[in-house]
């Protein structure tokens, strides 16, 4: 009995080791990815910038990457706000070594690049021949919310300006005639 529940002891630690250095091997591809402007107005061009750090003990090889854009979606007859780069197949050796590309892009006029004011993220998958693929990074894309133009603002300060004024006009009629009244 002592024998069995040493061995079974032994086992699980020998699995929990292992579990753990798998754990560690998955994390060693970073994908970092940044913008050119911190946010966009819908119909802006950009550019989403991609970096992939090999920190593996060995060399991997990129085959393609795929950029799915917030507003990835399908219009009339084909899918749009998606682009991969084929055929790239270079080879990033380990020990830090980098991968650097550049990807450009459109915000759509259309309300696909708006959902409630927030930032979304473009999602990056990495194909490459080490496991596990794709390796994935992300990166926010903040569309900037639509905003009122400087001659609506002189507008409405106009008809804010003109209701005051009509409102002191009634209230100092009101006034004159509750004060005519109260006389004998």
């Amino acid at each position: 009995m002592k024998y069995r529940t040493v061995g079974l002891l032994a086992f699980f630690l020998l699995l929990s080791v292992s579990i753990a250095a798998a754990q560690n091997a998955v994390d060693e591809v970073e994908i970092y990815a940044w913008t050119n402007k911190a946010s966009y107005q819908p119909g802006d061009r950009g550019k989403l910038y991609i970096t992939i750090k090999n920190d593996r003990s060995d060399a991997i090889t990129i085959y393609n990457i795929t950029v799915i854009f917030p507003w990835h979606s399908y219009v009339k007859d084909h899918w749009e706000g998606n682009i991969t780069i084929k055929d790239i197949d270079e080879a990033i050796p380990g020990g830090g070594k980098t991968y650097s590309t550049e990807v450009e892009f459109s915000v759509p006029n259309d309300g696909r690049a708006l959902w409630s004011g927030v930032a979304r993220a473009a999602e990056i998958n990495v194909m490459t021949d080490a496991l596990p693929w794709p390796y994935l990074g992300h990166a926010d894309i903040p569309i900037a919310l639509p905003t009122t133009s400087p001659a609506t603002n002189n507008l409405l300060i106009i008809l804010i300006a003109i209701v005051l004024v009509c409102t002191g006009g009634i209230i100092a009629m009101v006034y004159w005639a509750m004060k005519s009244m109260t006389r004998p």
